[in-house]
């Protein structure tokens, strides 16, 4: 069963949200926004596991895969559709 990554696109991401992303590696992590992923055309039309995919860890040292999550308000949230 696909998750709320395979479900979700960039482009309906609230730009409310932050998204964190943590390097699977060396498990170093950082914020960005949607806007700052956007401002790529190529990213806007993905999928959120699409996104995943392409981002890599930050680190010049460490180019590790990394897995990304949902922050609002600082507090990590996953999408579950359909639920009252």
């Amino acid at each position: 069963m696909p998750g709320w990554r395979a479900e979700m696109r960039l482009a309906d991401v609230s730009p409310d949200y932050e998204i964190e992303v943590e390097c699977r590696r060396c498990s170093k992590s950082y914020m960005l926004w949607p806007a700052e992923l956007m401002t790529d055309e190529a990213n806007k039309d993905l999928f959120m596991d699409q996104l995943q995919a392409k981002l890599k860890c930050r680190d010049r040292h460490c180019p590790g895969k990394v897995k990304i999550a949902l922050l609002y308000d600082h507090m990590v949230t996953s999408f579950i559709g359909g639920m009252p």
